[in-house]
């Protein structure tokens, strides 16, 4: 729980670029397993979904 929290995190801090990187330098690892690979990918997307709506200016609610 406490990693899943840690990187949440990380990825609030980060700006879309580094996101988009950080997908990249994780899909070369050879460290992770595909399903840990895919795990990260699509929070990166969710974070950048939600960076990209905070920005327009349209909030969920």
């Amino acid at each position: 729980m406490k990693k899943a929290i840690s990187i949440i995190h990380s990825l609030s801090v980060m700006n879309i670029e580094q996101i988009e990187e950080a997908k990249i330098i994780i899909g070369q690892e050879e460290a992770f397993s595909e399903v840990q690979k895919i795990r990260f990918t699509s929070l990166c997307d969710w974070a950048i979904k939600i960076k990209r709506r905070y920005r327009s200016g349209k909030r969920e609610v």
